[in-house]
């Protein structure tokens, strides 16, 4: 048994491998095609979709952490698959780089972040899959093939930054990173209607924009980065310690000197508590994130707002988050569009998991929305992959001609 997120949910693989190497990775691989048997790569599971489960192989890469190297003039860090972000963030502060935005979950894997287009808040750049200037990828032949602007097709490189592991098993990621820009906090509390009419001059003057709306009123707080390049007086490093600083100084401080013994003591505990074992909770944490067209955002907005979801769930937070658009990937939540990510983070009872999810899950597909990889609940068939993504075809293209027997494939 094999369970995500602190046992939000479990499956029953047929056997679990856990990658050390490279080699161990490529032996996986062939066994599963040997056994006829699909395979499912798995990060540390900090993940609420069933994207990693299978009935066949589950290869965990949490153990291929090993390499980490920068290279200060290009600004970029070539990691593992297995290295945690927050280690990448941590690293990269050191030499005073940094990724361009940061998601909210250090202890996630690079090859997670990439394979499921994790991302943080600043809207001037996009997610951790563009950042990626090339990847290694174990493909189902067995073959090693590295995934760089200058050796591959664009169309087989918009595939591999956001695959959600079906073009193969990522194995090393080079990531660009920038110098470390200077941030200043600044917390706004308005009417949802006042940030809808000012929402251009928010964006303009503020590069990092987090909403938290609270469902049944109008009332919306917003977590703001103002940043800039040089050093001015009340601005900070963007990042501290293993993450962004999304509060004011002091208590950042305080939690650069908390976070190393609370990460501690979490590495303790899981190494002694083996991932197939599954702790039983009533109550847990789960999160869902589908994004929309940053054109679609006030008419989304109004539905929510009236909708019987948003009345039962009387001042819950659902968060905003803009994310930039590019061409860069097949399969990203702002591929080909700027979009806006509408996200639950809420602790709830198991048994109305379904009841809490669902008119949510619902409303948001009604718009044709795009899941966030590792947080949507329901795992999309064709159908609805070609409504979301207008470029799925693409995707689909590159995905067959490199896994030809459907060893890595999700969707149904």
């Amino acid at each position: 048994m094999v369970y995500i997120y602190d046992s939000f949910k479990t499956f029953y693989p047929a056997k679990v491998i856990r990658a050390r190497s490279i080699d161990d990775v490529i032996r996986a691989v062939s066994y599963a095609t040997s056994s006829g048997l699909k395979i499912r790569p798995m990060g540390l599971g900090y993940s609420w979709s069933e994207h990693s489960f299978t009935k066949g192989i589950s290869l965990q890469l949490d153990g291929l952490r090993r390499l980490c190297v920068i290279d200060r003039a290009a600004k970029t860090i070539t990691v593992d698959a297995g290295v945690r972000m927050g280690d990448i963030t941590r690293a990269l502060g050191r030499r005073n780089l940094c990724l361009p935005s940061l998601a909210f979950l250090p202890e996630m894997t690079a090859g997670g972040a990439v394979a499921t287009a994790t991302h943080g808040t600043n809207h001037r750049s996009g997610t951790m899959s563009d950042f990626v200037v090339s990847m290694d990828v174990v493909l189902a032949s067995g073959e090693l093939k590295t995934f760089d602007r200058k050796l591959v097709s664009e169309a087989e490189m918009c595939a591999a930054r956001v695959s959600v592991g079906m073009l193969g098993v990522i194995t090393k990621v080079v990531f660009q990173a920038i110098d470390m820009p200077w941030v200043r906090y600044t917390k706004l509390e308005i009417d949802l209607d006042e940030f809808m009419a000012t929402r251009t001059a928010v964006l303009s003057r503020y590069s990092h924009v987090w909403v938290h709306w609270s469902l049944g009123t109008n009332k919306i707080k917003v977590d703001c980065l103002e940043e800039r390049q040089d050093r001015h007086e009340g601005f900070n490093p963007y990042v501290s310690h293993r993450n962004a600083v999304w509060e004011p100084r002091r208590q950042s401080m305080l939690r650069s000197i908390i976070r190393p013994a609370v990460h501690l003591a979490q590495d303790i505990i899981r190494s002694n508590v083996p991932a197939t074992k599954a702790r039983s909770k009533s109550d847990v944490r789960i999160s869902m994130q589908y994004s929309v067209d940053t054109k679609d955002w006030e008419r989304v907005v109004d539905r929510i707002a009236a909708s019987q979801f948003a009345s039962r769930n009387f001042g819950k937070i659902m968060e905003m988050k803009f994310v930039k658009g590019n061409n860069l990937s097949y399969l990203g939540p702002n591929a080909g569009q700027d979009a806006v990510c509408f996200n639950i983070y809420w602790m709830i009872k198991r048994s109305e998991q379904d009841e809490i999810l669902r008119p949510f899950e619902d409303l948001m597909r009604s718009f044709s929305a795009r899941p966030h990889w590792g947080k949507d609940h329901k795992i999309p068939d064709e159908a609805y992959m070609r409504s979301a993504f207008p470029q799925w075809e693409a995707f689909d293209c590159v995905r067959r001609s490199l896994d030809k027997n459907d060893l890595f494939t999700t969707i149904r």
